[in-house]
């Protein structure tokens, strides 16, 4: 291969690499609301954010919410049940399968107008642990489930 050629080839294939890499980093603007009736401001809602990467799925209150149709849920306050799905790759040293899955069941007290994104993280090594949670971003506490230390 000639040097133009070369260098055109390289440069498609960088494009290509930084196109894929852009679209794990977008942010699905749709909005799931969880509540019948007319639009709210956001002081009588709660607010969930769907933006972390090893989320895979979501249900709250039995209705399955899918990150990639989502990027935002509102609800009215009160408590649900929520059940993360969270998965992460792992070396076949950690586990056999190359990946680390965690589902949780959690009861959630949202508050109205408190903004909310469920957590998904994990230790390394062979003693690898998952960490999920629902993190009341608001006010910067744990909402519900167990955070990485």
């Amino acid at each position: 291969m000639r040097l133009p050629q070369l260098l055109c080839a390289h440069l498609v294939m960088c494009l290509a690499v930084l196109g894929i890499a852009a679209c794990g980093t977008t942010t699905n603007p749709a909005v799931l609301r969880v509540y019948d009736g007319p639009e709210r401001v956001d002081d009588e809602v709660a607010s969930l954010s769907l933006s972390n990467a090893n989320l895979q799925s979501l249900a709250i209150a039995g209705k399955e919410v899918k990150p990639t149709q989502y990027g935002s849920v509102r609800l009215l306050p009160g408590s649900y049940t929520v059940t993360m799905n969270c998965l992460w790759g792992a070396s076949v040293m950690v586990s056999p399968s190359g990946f680390i899955e965690e589902s949780v069941v959690l009861e959630v007290l949202f508050q109205a107008g408190h903004r909310y994104s469920p957590r998904c993280d994990r230790s390394y090594g062979y003693a690898a642990q998952p960490y999920v949670w629902i993190s009341d971003d608001t006010v910067d506490m744990v909402a519900a489930g167990r955070r990485k230390p």
